[in-house]
């Protein structure tokens, strides 16, 4: 809905009713500005996490134990899933910040409402603060949805480390055809949760907080 749409709707010039309607967008307002800044944190954090994942992975390269058995190679297959796990982190999240709503009531509004009188001014006001709250929540909404994205794949990430320190110490300590067997278990699953974990998740409705 346009500005112009917006303030032609607001078919009241009493000041009371007015007033009353602009503290109710403020309230809205706030939460949708609330909700932004919620994603925008959250986003940072899963970056800032990915940081100490990668220094993991880092390291684990050099430990990855990679025999020339069938076994050995499930370990490094997934190794390799936990890494775009945390590339599928960053990508959401470096994403989710970059959709945001670009509309705001900004301080040369003050020139147009000072050429109207009290109820206009307020009108326009008000109907300023609809179209920004209202430009607000589909944003939010995707950088929301994008930040739990991120948010699973890094603690996927940490499923698939745990997974991949079981499977080394399975590829030294145990014989090789339970070895080959339980690692290509683990890491077939991973790999499917990797392309379908999220589909899942939001089909079911597990994770929409």
């Amino acid at each position: 809905m346009k500005f112009s749409e917006i303030k032609g709707k607001i078919n009241t010039d009493n000041i009371t009713v007015l007033k009353i309607c602009e503290n109710f967008i403020d309230d809205r307002l706030e939460k949708e500005n609330t909700r932004g800044e919620s994603a925008e944190r959250r986003a940072n954090m899963v970056l800032g996490t990915v940081g100490a994942g990668t220094i993991l992975m880092v390291f684990w390269s050099k430990n990855i134990i990679l025999n020339d058995i069938p076994a050995g190679y499930f370990v490094m297959l997934l190794y390799i899933t936990c890494s775009l796990l945390l590339v599928k982190a960053v990508w959401y999240s470096v994403k989710s910040s970059s959709v945001q709503s670009r509309f705001r009531v900004t301080h040369e509004s003050l020139f147009e409402f000072s050429r109207m009188d009290e109820a206009q001014a307020l009108k326009s006001l008000v109907a300023a603060k609809y179209y920004e709250c209202s430009n607000a929540i589909s944003p939010n909404s995707t950088r929301l949805f994008l930040v739990q994205r991120a948010q699973r794949a890094l603690t996927s990430f940490f499923i698939g480390v745990l997974l991949l320190g079981a499977a080394s110490i399975i590829d030294v300590d145990m014989i090789e055809p339970l070895s080959i067997a339980l690692n290509s278990i683990f890491g077939v699953f991973l790999i499917i949760w990797f392309v379908f974990g999220d589909w899942c998740i939001e089909r079911l409705g597990i994770w929409n907080s």
